[in-house]
C-alpha cells in the first residue's frame, strides 16, 4: 500500500471521528432541549423517557439511547427506573434504557 494512501486513509477516518463527535455534540444539545420543553423548563424534575422521545421522534432511537448512557456516565443526567408496576406503562417500557439489565425509565437532569 503506498504511503500516501494510508495517510489519505487514516485522515478521512479523523474526520469521521471528529464529525461523529460534533453529531454526539449535537445531540446532547437535542437531549437537553427536550427535557426542558417536557418538563416545563423547570430542572430537577423527572422526565419519563416516554415523554423525553416524544420531542426526539425524528432521531435515531440508538442514537438517543447511546447518548443518554453516555450522558449517565459523565454524571451529566440520572437515568432511573419506574420501580411502581402501578405507574408503569407500555410506552415507558418501549422507551426504557438497558442499563446492564436493568431497565431506567425516568431522565434527571440538575440543569
Amino acid at each position: 500500500i503506498p504511503l500516501s494512501e494510508f495517510l489519505n486513509s487514516t485522515s478521512e477516518s479523523i474526520i469521521d471521528a471528529d464529525s461523529t463527535v460534533v453529531i454526539e455534540k449535537d445531540l446532547e444539545e437535542e437531549i437537553r432541549k427536550a427535557y426542558s420543553k417536557a418538563s416545563g423548563s423547570t430542572y430537577k424534575v423527572r422526565v419519563r423517557l416516554s415523554k423525553l422521545h416524544q420531542y426526539l421522534d425524528d432521531l435515531p432511537r440508538p442514537d438517543i439511547d447511546k447518548t443518554l448512557i453516555e450522558m449517565q456516565r459523565l454524571g451529566k443526567i440520572t437515568l432511573m427506573p419506574l420501580d411502581n408496576p402501578q405507574e408503569l406503562h407500555p410506552e415507558d417500557e418501549q422507551a426504557a434504557v438497558d442499563l446492564g439489565g436493568a431497565k431506567r425509565h425516568i431522565l434527571y437532569m440538575e440543569g
